[in-house]
């Protein structure tokens, strides 16, 4: 979103609010600069639980970023220092160091969500490449860091079971207490409101069917080889396709430049507020996500793709470890396919051609969204927060484990 509210955390909070007072400092994207504190007010609605959210900054290259979200880290512990929260949950390692080194001075406990592995992500930054020396020196400091982190604080929440495995086999250390999943989410009210909204427009007047991408453009999302599918099929297919790319990033003019060359009709929305962006999805005849395959993509789950679900939007994503574990826990039916052009524009066909297959897809996929509602994550949140400020010690893999056990 436009301002950074399609992260797991922003939308969070929206729900936390209905179970604990929550005081949120957040660090806004660059191009709102001039606001990087933002205190949200907010009406206390449970008093015995208060919790700070930290939440990182987007839009600079890692490294800069690292540098700006660990003092900004710092800004943020001074300040806890004198507000005394009982409880501060942070978003990223970079920002958690100072709040984690200085528990004994703000005397809070603190919960730091790592989302994913950032080294993962240095091989290229749109056309800019990140020189090797430059990289190794990022990826030491990161897993010394990381490492202190895990060691140090009081949970660490992690997307999926799927990558805290990998997160503790890259960083060589496994953390004190078990790990607190905090699943990707949906606001089920505002998917309905929109769902509710006018019907679905697969084509436009052109008669063009509309495939679709949501998100940030990096190089690991795979959104040229859904610029090479389309390319392709357009010329074996006399269907017309357009592509609407919601969303913004580094990859932008490469893709922009690829879209001219293969002769592809393409609309940019940019960055445009997440409601917009909903809307926009619900115009795709199918949503693609085909992602490069690493150990943090084969072990989350996009937000993109919860929402597609809840929208009743069909969806091809790659074949990754985790959707064959969701795949195999609730029998629903997810057309994957791998990151390359001949299997995205084969899976784009499955859609347009086989109308009862998509059915299935989209009447189950509601279903299964519907286990990811944030209210119903809010609540476990909160009741893990409790036993862990009052002492308790059940673990809470149990109370988090990934949803979706439906048969």
């Amino acid at each position: 979103g436009s301002a950074g509210d399609s992260i797991n955390e922003r939308q969070l909070i929206k729900f936390l609010r209905k179970y604990c007072d929550v005081i949120t400092y957040s660090l806004l994207p660059i191009s709102n600069i001039g606001r990087l504190l933002d205190k949200s007010s907010l009406s206390l609605v449970k008093k015995d639980v208060r919790l700070e959210l930290l939440l990182p900054l987007i839009g600079y290259p890692y490294t800069i970023g690292l540098l700006l979200e660990v003092f900004y880290g710092l800004i943020f512990t001074i300040l806890a220092v004198f507000k005394r929260p009982k409880l501060i949950y942070v978003r990223t390692s970079g920002l958690a160091l100072f709040p984690v080194a200085f528990k004994r001075i703000h005397k809070a406990k603190v919960i730091v969500k790592i989302p994913s592995l950032l080294e993962e992500e240095l091989k290229g930054v749109g056309d800019i490449k990140v020189h090797m020396c430059d990289y190794k020196a990022f990826e030491i400091i990161l897993r010394v860091l990381e490492r202190y982190i895990i060691f140090k604080a009081d949970r660490v929440a992690i997307p999926s079971l799927q990558f805290y495995r990998e997160l503790c086999k890259r960083r060589l250390i496994k953390s004190r207490n078990p790990p607190l999943i905090v699943p990707p989410g949906i606001d089920l009210t505002k998917i309905e409101r929109i769902r509710k909204t006018d019907e679905t427009n697969y084509s436009n007047s052109h008669g063009e069917i509309t495939i679709g991408y949501v998100g940030l453009l990096e190089w690991w999302q795979g959104v040229d080889m859904l610029v090479k599918a389309v390319g392709t099929l357009q010329r074996e297919a006399k269907t017309k396709f357009k592509l609407l790319i919601v969303g913004d990033g580094p990859t932008r003019k490469k893709i922009e430049k690829l879209c001219r060359e293969l002769d592809v009709r393409c609309e940019f929305t940019g960055f445009i507020p997440h409601e917009d962006a909903l809307k926009m999805m619900k115009k795709m005849k199918v949503l693609v996500v085909p992602r490069f395959r690493s150990a943090t993509t084969e072990t989350n789950i996009p937000i993109k793709v919860i929402e597609a679900w809840a929208m009743g939007v069909p969806i091809i994503i790659t074949k990754h470890r985790i959707f064959l574990d969701i795949e195999k826990s609730t029998e629903m039916p997810v057309l994957m396919c791998e990151p390359e052009p001949r299997s995205v524009a084969n899976a784009i066909t499955a859609v347009i051609s086989d109308r009862s297959f998509v059915e299935r897809l989209v009447s189950i996929g509601s279903l299964v969204a519907k286990e990811f509602d944030y209210n119903r994550i809010a609540k476990k949140i909160v009741r893990v927060v409790a036993e862990e400020l009052n002492n308790q010690t059940d673990s809470p893999i149990t109370e988090m484990r990934m949803m979706g056990s439906i048969r």
